[in-house]
């Protein structure tokens, strides 16, 4: 067998202007060798390509894991909140029902006391036959009951004004 040899003309390249061009250049001229040359060539391919995928995995993994953290975080600030609004909106209750309870406990004593004071004008009233002293008892009563009235209507629409604190809300995706 004669061996064949490939005449190649070459030129000198100045290597400062070539600085990232340096790829090696394999010339092969036995096809055994080209084919080694290409399969060698063919499994670094494959295993860059496998070694990228690992890289890309890892980087989405590692994505996902600082995701989960956060929505971790965000999910035990929201219970926080809900902890801190259900708290704040149990004092308040307890709050308003002192103040219904006092309230009333005062109209109830001011009624019972005008009453008390309207029976014993009544009895006065029979024996003198003077009637006026139970006409101004009764007007007493009826003014307090006036009062107590508007003082529950206004205490009820400043309840209905105020029913429920406002949170401020700034987490992103947040449905209202």
């Amino acid at each position: 067998m004669q061996k064949e040899y490939i005449d190649v003309d070459y030129t000198e390249v100045d290597e400062e202007k070539n600085n990232g061009a340096n790829k090696d250049i394999t010339i092969n001229t036995d096809p055994f060798s080209a084919a080694i040359s290409g399969i060698f060539g063919a499994v670094n391919n494959v295993t860059n390509a496998v070694k990228e995928y690992n890289i890309c995995k890892q980087q989405e993994q590692t994505k996902r894991t600082a995701i989960k953290a956060q929505m971790k975080i965000e999910m035990e600030n929201i219970h926080a909140k809900k902890e801190l609004c259900m708290k704040l909106l149990e004092e308040q209750h307890e709050i308003k029902m002192l103040q219904i309870k006092t309230f009333y406990q005062q109209f109830e004593k001011s009624l019972k006391d005008v009453s008390n004071a309207v029976q014993g004008a009544i009895e006065v009233a029979k024996e003198t036959k003077d009637f006026s002293a139970v006409c101004d008892l009764l007007e007493i009563e009826r003014q307090i009951l006036k009062e107590s009235s508007e003082a529950e209507l206004k205490q009820m629409e400043f309840l209905q004004s105020t029913n429920s604190p406002q949170i401020e809300n700034n987490i992103a995706g947040f449905l209202k």
